[in-house]
């Protein structure tokens, strides 16, 4: 990578708590194309990975720069009038170079693609086929630029409604996680490993509430 953006402690808690960047590509026959793909952040890279028929991932190879856009939406503003009602988020839009990764570079990054996702599960699995790394395309998205846009959770209404009798506020949101369900063909006696007992939504503790 060639450099880091300078406002990084502003870019990574928002990219530490999201899960799907929307990566803006032109495809081979000149169409713009808006896709999502699953992201895990190791330093100031994105690894993104996918099959090796990947119509996005290919294209951003053959261009070699992307952008992308990661949205956390942190709450519903819900003010006096429709006019100030709004959302609200913190958003990081990413643009930098992407490289193909191979041979060690690649395995290392599949199994850091796999801890991102569930920290441990790769001691609890059985180690990725070689068929299966074949079939697999890791492409490293280094940032080099990066835009930070947030909306603060702050009703704003016009002086002119405040004295109204109409409730006004926000509704936080989250991502909270459920109870682990077991697929259908997992025995009875086969209990929820630690990795996913532990797992919890990635907080980046610069969340608003």
């Amino acid at each position: 990578m060639s450099r880091t953006p300078e406002n990084w402690l502003d870019v990574a808690p928002v990219l530490d708590e999201g899960w799907i960047v929307h990566v803006g590509v032109t495809t081979s026959d000149g169409v713009p194309a808006l896709l999502p793909m699953l992201y895990v952040r190791h330093d100031a890279s994105l690894l993104l990975h996918g099959g090796v028929a990947n119509a996005t991932l290919a294209a951003m190879l053959d261009r070699g720069r992307v952008s992308g856009n990661v949205t956390l939406v942190d709450g519903l503003i819900v003010a006096r009038s429709a006019f100030q009602s709004s959302v609200a988020y913190r958003s990081v839009t990413v643009e930098g170079t992407v490289t193909l990764l191979d041979g060690d570079e690649k395995t290392t990054a599949l199994e850091r693609v796999i801890d991102g996702l569930v920290p441990g599960r790769a001691l609890e699995i059985r180690p990725m086929t070689s068929g299966e790394i074949r079939a697999t395309v890791l492409v490293r998205l280094d940032v080099e630029r990066a835009v930070v846009r947030e909306s603060p959770p702050l009703v704003s209404d016009a002086p002119s409604d405040r004295g109204d009798a109409v409730w006004a506020g926000v509704v936080p949101l989250d991502v909270v996680a459920g109870p682990p369900r077991a697929a259908s063909d997992v025995g009875d006696d086969v209990v929820v490993p630690p990795s996913v007992r532990a797992w919890r939504p990635p907080r980046s503790g610069r969340a608003p509430w």
